[in-house]
């Protein structure tokens, strides 16, 4: 598990870089210069910034979906009361059913009825 105060890799970059340039400019490590070094571990930071502007537009699309599926669930039901209206198909039809919808003649009334209990033996 990473340390807690362990710095991010942006940042521990910015400090080796700065620590580098100000104490050994002139001098290479590792087989690297320190501008060879900055070139070589540029693509991390290219990918952060391309990952931030990744979730700006996915956040920007799941806004849109909410949008769309909003706007089709208005048509679904206005579908639904179009196949309920009909005369060749109606409220108790096939195409109702297969919609997804309970057909009349499938529906419970509602109605329950409750036991009453006797009264308990004293």
């Amino acid at each position: 598990m990473a340390r807690a105060d362990y710095p991010q890799p942006l940042e521990r970059r910015k400090l080796f870089l700065s620590a580098w340039r100000e104490l050994a400019p002139d001098d290479s490590f590792g087989g690297m210069t320190v501008s060879e070094f900055e070139a070589a571990t540029a693509e991390m930071e290219s990918i952060r910034t391309s990952l931030i502007e990744v979730d700006a537009k996915l956040a920007g699309l799941r806004i849109d979906r909410d949008r769309a599926d909003k706007a089709a669930r208005e048509l679904f039901i206005l579908m639904a009361h179009g196949v309920r209206g009909s005369l060749s198909h109606g409220e108790d039809s096939a195409l109702y059913r297969s919609m997804g919808y309970i057909p009349k003649s499938e529906r419970k009334s509602g109605l329950r009825r409750k036991t009453k209990k006797p009264p308990a033996a004293e």
